[in-house]
């Protein structure tokens, strides 16, 4: 979605040391690779109600609302908290499942 690759640009910004045209270019290929998904009035909503009824930061909440408008679907992550309370809704692996599994 539209706001993973915000927090992603975030955290390579704040977190790592890379260039803003190395985040840039990683962003772009990202993109090229992967459906960007934009998230509507009604995946905003849902995800205000997921971040009220469980301890998610907003980033988190819109992914999960986007991910349950879309199933069936796996979520790709390796935010423990974020595993746990996803797996209440919808299929979670982190990338090194996933990698055995394909």
């Amino acid at each position: 979605s539209l706001t993973t690759l915000m927090e992603i640009r975030f955290l390579l910004r704040r977190k790592k040391s890379y260039s803003i045209p190395q985040i840039e270019n990683d962003i772009s290929r990202l993109s090229a690779i992967f459906d960007v998904i934009i998230p509507d009035e009604i995946s905003l909503l849902k995800a205000n109600t997921i971040q009220a009824d469980h301890l998610l930061d907003p980033f988190d909440s819109i992914h999960l609302a986007l991910c349950l408008g879309i199933k069936p679907v796996t979520l790709i992550s390796r935010d423990k908290h974020f595993i746990k309370t996803a797996k209440k809704f919808i299929t979670v692996k982190t990338p090194e499942e996933l990698l055995k599994i394909i």
